[in-house]
């Protein structure tokens, strides 16, 4: 993190304070709260792209495709149980949909 960094730490806390001493005037006293806290948003964000650099997220993809797989077939185990009339089928069609159901929770 940048900011753990002493000299870049100082100019952002700088930056911030002579951008805040701005904010103080007496036009900003006369505004609304929305649009102070608008302005102090705006401080913030700007300061911290300026000093920071814009923030890259580099997110991994949620669930894999073999995953989504189980999933589907999870899907296909539920409907076989809802469509289930004799009471042994249901018993069969339950225990393979809780089967793949542990399946699925253990791969994600």
């Amino acid at each position: 993190m940048k900011l753990k960094d002493r000299e870049i730490k100082d100019e952002f806390v700088l930056e911030l304070s002579n951008r805040y001493g701005s904010l103080q005037s007496e036009e900003s006293l006369e505004q609304d709260v929305d649009a102070v806290w608008n302005q102090i948003k705006d401080m913030y964000t700007d300061t911290r792209e300026r000093i920071l650099g814009k923030m890259n997220h580099h997110r991994k993809e949620w669930m894999s495709e073999r995953s989504w797989k189980l999933v589907e077939e999870r899907q296909e185990l539920k409907s076989k149980l809802d469509s289930a009339r004799m009471r042994n089928q249901k018993l069969t069609a339950g225990q393979n949909y809780n089967m793949k159901n542990r399946e699925v929770k253990r791969s994600c």
